[in-house]
């Protein structure tokens, strides 16, 4: 995808609400972002952006620097997580070689820092239900769901 490909994706996340922030796997994590939609058939509610953080460095910044990293001690990153709970995603982009930086009003910042394998670094899954990925060695890309 080009530079102005992936803005235009990504705008649409920009005002959005951030809520339900979840440690996940190692240093995976998710965040929902906008209002709520229906519970899936499992009963897991997600937001109308659904960010997913994995396989891959990351970072939250804040106006003091460095909060907790995806090599810190993971034990504090729900109550990192917690900080991000209803404040507003004020920019969201992504380069093409597919490192994420996602600011809140609060004035922490998430980043993402590609690796050289060929998995997925993160995924934002869009309401409309198409996903844009940023992959290590392969850039960012956007697929539809088969669901």
């Amino acid at each position: 995808m080009t530079q102005e490909q992936i803005d235009a994706v990504l705008v649409a996340a920009a005002g959005q609400r951030a809520w339900g922030g979840r440690p996940g796997h190692g240093s995976m994590w998710t965040i929902e972002l906008g209002d709520p939609r229906p519970a899936d058939e499992f009963g897991v509610v997600y937001g109308a952006f659904h960010l997913w953080i994995q396989d891959c460095a990351w970072r939250i910044d804040g106006p003091d620097g460095v909060v907790l990293g995806s090599q810190d001690d993971l034990g504090k990153l729900g109550a990192v997580l917690n900080r991000l709970e209803d404040t507003a995603v004020s920019a969201i982009s992504a380069a093409v070689d597919g490192a994420l930086a996602v600011s809140f009003d609060n004035g922490l910042v998430a980043r993402t820092f590609m690796n050289t394998s060929d998995e997925e670094n993160w995924t934002l899954k869009l309401p409309d239900n198409r996903y844009i990925t940023g992959r290590a060695g392969g850039g960012v890309e956007i697929e539809s769901s088969s669901a």
